[in-house]
């Protein structure tokens, strides 16, 4: 194989030294301590919900890391209901037969609405974050806002589709 060049820098230094490390397929010669790889941050949304949970706990007076980690926590769980709910939209969209509307422009119409959705709920959920925001207080409506919205909206077009 060949080799890799990884660059190594030591951060307990005063000029923050870097160094040029060559793996070739051997351990890593790293000189750092793993208590200063442990301290490294990690976007929260990467972590475990036992461990956003336990950060709530942790300091209950912080309200915006309070804030970040309840929208981040019940759109965790918010999320999987997505396909469900762009289902529930694609389906009145893919088979629609009035006006002699092919099935490529379901096709169309159904991935606008998807982007749509996932747009609305990447907003929603950001703008959460904020605890002095339009969902200040409320984390669980920026997660399931984007849900309730497009699901009311799939629930229509499916009550209306010509069976």
């Amino acid at each position: 194989g060949r080799a890799q060049t990884y660059a190594e820098v030591d951060a307990d230094s005063p000029q923050a030294q870097r160094r040029l490390v060559v793996y070739d397929g051997q351990p890593l010669p790293i000189s750092m301590k793993p208590e200063i790889l442990a301290r490294k941050r990690v976007d929260p949304s990467l972590k475990s919900a036992r461990y956003l949970l336990g950060r709530v706990q942790d300091d209950p007076t912080n309200d915006r890391l309070r804030q970040r980690v309840l929208v981040l926590l019940h759109g965790r769980f918010a999320f999987p209901l997505a396909n469900f709910i762009l289902l529930l939209l694609a389906i009145p969209l893919l088979f629609q037969q009035e006006g002699g509307k092919s099935t490529w422009i379901g096709v169309g119409l159904a991935l606008v609405v998807s982007l749509a959705f996932y747009f609305f709920s990447y907003f929603c959920q950001y703008v959460g974050q904020d605890p002095h925001g339009v969902f200040g207080g409320l984390p669980a409506v920026a997660a399931w806002l984007p849900l309730a919205v497009f699901g009311a909206g799939g629930a229509i077009l499916t009550a209306n589709m010509n069976t």
